[in-house]
């Protein structure tokens, strides 16, 4: 889920968005694991999913790379039509978002496949109080933890995580990986913690820079993205709109991206903590 979280990342919310949608994924491995998962869980993981799903699209589309670019188009394309125009830019250098935008539709369908696949494994009613949770305990020779998003994968021989949080299309290529990937489990190395600090750090230093600038007198257009009716399609398209710091909506909108910046300034901060929680708690299992 390494594409998706890094949009996730990219919201207004202030509450722990990404870390719930990993929660929500992991319900639905740990029922497809256990074959049962009780129809609450099952509700809840699909709501998390649902709505996370819709912030990572839209956060796509409104990214700085596409500005300027007339890639609102791809709003209303199909996944195959993204993947195959994304190849294509991606080839000749043009632009890797379309890239990162086929990787996050493909991430997400993985999922939906999981969600797919659990429903037979539901029971309905509610679920018994008295009765523990499931934990899996992996054979240590077959399957570890994630030190990144926390799920139970298969090991390869060298004792290394396999390929995770990804969709092979058929293509000959994989679309999306786990950070930790190549990385030892958790219950045998922290490095993978030890490395993605530095990414999340990275994440954090680019929005500050960005908080800074939006404040600073250099900031003097910013872009928004805007619903317009198309007469021959008749549906909705997204453009992109520069508003500029002699237009009367300036204010508002550059309070509405400070925010933003803000936002995501206390999710990273939180993900920070909750990694370093990972690094400085960890103790060698096998």
């Amino acid at each position: 889920m390494k594409t998706i979280l890094n949009y996730l990342i990219s919201t207004n919310d202030r509450f722990n968005r990404p870390q719930q949608f990993i929660n929500a994924v992991e319900m639905l491995d740990t029922g497809i694991v256990n074959k049962m998962i009780y129809n609450a869980r099952y509700n809840e993981a699909k709501d998390i999913i649902s709505r996370g799903s819709e912030v990572i699209l839209d956060n796509i589309l409104q990214s700085d790379q596409l500005w300027g670019k007339g890639l609102d188009v791809f709003s209303y394309l199909s996944t195959a039509q993204i993947t195959k125009l994304a190849k294509e830019y991606s080839k000749n250098g043009y632009n890797p978002i379309l890239t990162n935008y086929a990787n996050a539709i493909l991430e997400l369908a993985e999922i939906v496949a999981k969600m797919k696949e659990v429903k037979k494994y539901i029971i309905k009613g509610r679920e018994p109080s008295n009765i523990p949770a499931i934990v899996v305990v992996p054979e240590v020779d077959v399957a570890g933890t994630c030190p990144i998003c926390g799920g139970i994968h298969k090991l390869k021989n060298d004792g290394t995580l396999y390929h995770h949080g990804f969709q092979r299309p058929g293509n000959g290529y994989i679309h999306g990986d786990c950070f930790a990937v190549g990385y030892q489990p958790y219950e045998v190395s922290n490095k993978a913690n030890i490395d993605y600090a530095v990414v999340l750090e990275s994440h954090l230093m680019k929005e500050q820079e960005t908080l800074i600038f939006y404040n600073s007198d250099k900031c003097k257009s910013l872009f928004i993205m805007k619903n317009q009716y198309d007469k021959k399609t008749q549906s909705y398209k997204k453009i992109i709109e520069e508003i500029t710091n002699d237009m009367e909506q300036w204010k508002q909108v550059l309070r509405t991206k400070i925010y933003e910046v803000e936002g995501n300034i206390r999710l990273l901060e939180y993900m920070i903590k909750n990694n370093t929680l990972r690094i400085t708690s960890w103790k060698k299992i096998w």
